[in-house]
């Protein structure tokens, strides 16, 4: 056979071709068709598509305008949740100016017709912290516990300080004295108001009007209002940025705005209670104004609240006891409380 006259060589050679042949043949039948890919698995939707980038911004974009400032929300008070009106004591002459001493955990209040100051320690303890009193009205207490005096009858301002040291703080108007200093209030910083209406009737006044005055940190006199308006009951709101005042025989109530060294601006008539007088603020500003109905609660602006009945005519009140929510009433002859008031004082 001529295959064999190949050689081995050759026949090796050939061999070999042949294999290759098969082989290739046997991987692509069909080379010149391409196989079907596997087709890709479809992306599921994410539950949270990324946002599409935003354009980026312009080199110096306009500023945003600043949003107002939402006014701020006071505490709302429960005028239902105000409990009765209760009696601690009768028999005085004519009960004013309850006081909180909180150094003391006591209440003090004055009784003018008996020209005295009484001291209140709860349940039933009650004493003598001043007697002669000057027939003294208004009563407060500075930021260092110091006791102050409205004078009605000794017009003047007096401070007595922890160890029973008394002082005169004012006493005339450019040398005239005062009508017959009525309220009085301290701020935090030390400042003190008080106001001076012409209520003794049998005294001879050397002023031609009735004041709101103030006293600065420094000692320093000075008239902030001088009216014929019969000024009475003065309190300020708990962040000191409002001095409100009682104008009894004209019924009105109305609010100043308090500058950081003391001055006053911005009068305004808020409410007009009928023959309001001493008044008391809790910690959410809403006051308590004693008047010929009783006590007429507003809010920081004004609006009446309600008004709790007081079995005497009330002519003053403050918040009190170890934790600032008995309100305190005198009343005429009576010294009266309300227990657990809904909202303390400051």
């Amino acid at each position: 056979m001529k295959i064999l006259s190949m050689g081995l060589p050759a026949l090796l050679v050939l061999t070999l071709f042949a294999c290759s042949d098969a082989d290739d043949e046997r991987a692509d039948p069909n080379p010149s068709q391409e196989a079907d890919p596997e087709p890709e698995a479809t992306p599921e939707p994410s539950a949270d598509p990324e946002p599409t980038p935003e354009a980026t911004p312009e080199a110096n974009p306009e500023p945003e305008a600043t949003p107002e400032p939402e006014p701020p929300l006071i505490e709302p008070l429960d005028f239902a949740a105000i409990g009765p009106v209760t009696l601690i004591r009768g028999g005085f002459g004519f009960t004013e100016g309850p006081a909180w001493d909180r150094a003391s955990n006591r209440l003090l209040f004055s009784d003018i017709d008996g020209d005295t100051i009484h001291s209140y320690t709860a349940p039933d303890t009650f004493g003598v912290f001043l007697q002669p009193s000057g027939q003294c009205n208004g009563l407060a207490f500075d930021p260092e516990g110091r006791l102050l005096i409205a004078g009605h009858l000794s017009r003047n301002v007096t401070r007595t300080d922890l160890e029973g040291n008394a002082e005169i703080l004012a006493d005339n108007f450019e040398g005239q004295a005062f009508n017959s200093p009525n309220d009085i209030v301290a701020r935090a910083d030390g400042t003190i108001y008080f106001t001076d209406p012409l209520i003794v009737r049998n005294i001879e006044p050397e002023l031609d009007f009735e004041g709101l005055f103030r006293i600065d940190p420094q000692g320093n006199l000075h008239l902030e209002l001088a009216q014929t308006d019969s000024p009475n009951g003065v309190i300020l709101s708990p962040d000191g940025t409002v001095l409100y005042v009682t104008y009894t025989f004209i019924r009105e109530l109305r609010a100043y705005d308090v500058a950081p060294d003391g001055r006053l601006s911005g009068e305004r008539v808020i409410a007009r209670p009928t023959i309001g007088d001493g008044l008391a603020v809790d910690r959410a500003g809403y006051l308590y104004v004693t008047t010929g109905l009783g006590i007429v609660v507003y809010s920081p602006d004004g609006a009446e609240q309600g008004t709790i009945p007081v079995p005497e005519i009330p002519a003053n009140c403050t918040f009190g006891g170890p934790l600032g929510d008995t309100l305190f009433i005198t009343a005429r002859k009576g010294l009266y409380q309300i227990a657990e008031m809904p909202i303390p004082g400051f």
